[in-house]
């Protein structure tokens, strides 16, 4: 491998990301993990849990508390991988 070899990251921008959020955390808390990521992404109040099955239907439900970025970056969110997601009728 050289200096301009290119090669595939994949997966990598968890691990960046989750460094740079670090960072700004260690900085003068420039960045708060537990704020609900409805604070950036409006849309996120939308969001529901599965809940259960009905057959082959999925039962979803309000969230019981907000998501926090805390949840995005440890993976807790619930959020489903674009297969899953079309199981659980989400687009």
């Amino acid at each position: 491998m050289t200096e301009d070899t290119v090669c595939n990251i994949a997966s990598m921008t968890k691990a960046i990301t989750g460094a740079c959020a670090m960072q700004l955390l260690e900085h003068g808390g420039k960045l708060d993990l537990d704020s609900p990521i409805t604070k950036w992404i409006p849309q996120a109040s939308e969001l529901k849990v599965l809940d259960g099955w009905d057959g082959d239907k999925p039962i979803l439900r309000v969230p019981k508390t907000e998501v926090t970025l805390r949840n995005l970056m440890t993976h807790t969110t619930g959020m489903a991988y674009t297969l899953r997601a079309s199981l659980c009728g989400i687009e």
